[in-house]
């Protein structure tokens, strides 16, 4: 089992299906046939701004007061700084990515959101299901393709078989990474900056 990404969890790596097949074709299929699915009424948009983001671009200021912090919390924001520019270059892709994907919303498809190994059950006669829908929401296909696929060209195919013939957008998948990159961020700061003495 491979670690990546967690888009709900505050660890900092995020548990990804298994890259072996079978698991990651029998996955793939399911996500292409729930991408073909019509988009019920109740099923809210996918947010292209995470949680915390307000607080990300506030850290980043140097004239950010100090008051009321912990020196845990106070060398937090002083390493972001450190990273400033690298974290605001991230910050200016990920929003023309955003906007990208806001302009193409015609294309969102109904998406699970978290199709990894934790939300995947084995049934007694050996198929895998998906479980635990609460991230569910329209959203570009790549929202669940970044988490399946891994350039795995059968596992592509796989999906094919039931989405039909279209092909992941490398910018898409991008702006799934950078969304996690950047939300793992934001509430790690959260964490910090508004638990007092919290050093996790």
């Amino acid at each position: 089992q491979t670690q990546r990404r967690n888009s709900s969890s505050t660890s900092s790596s995020r548990t990804t299906v298994n890259k072996q097949a079978p698991e990651q074709q029998a996955v793939s299929r399911q996500l292409g046939w729930l991408h073909t699915r019509p988009i019920p009424r109740y099923l809210p948009d996918w947010q292209t701004t995470p949680p915390h983001f307000d607080l990300l671009a506030k850290s980043l200021s140097p004239d950010r007061s100090s008051r009321g912090k912990t020196d845990w919390a106070l060398r937090t924001e002083s390493a972001l700084r450190t990273d400033r520019r690298t974290v605001e270059q991230l910050l200016v892709v990920y929003r023309s990515l955003a906007a990208k994907a806001l302009a193409d919303k015609e294309s969102w498809v109904i998406t699970h959101g978290e199709p990894d190994s934790d939300n995947i059950l084995r049934t007694a006669d050996g198929r895998l299901l998906l479980i635990d829908w609460t991230t569910a929401a329209r959203a570009p296909r790549e929202r669940d393709l970044a988490e399946v696929l891994h350039g795995s060209p059968a596992a592509l195919s796989a999906y094919q078989e039931t989405a039909g013939s279209v092909e992941p957008r490398q910018w898409a998948l991008d702006l799934m990474d950078l969304h996690w990159q950047l939300s793992h961020i934001a509430r790690s700061l959260d964490r910090l900056l508004t638990t007092p003495g919290s050093e996790d």
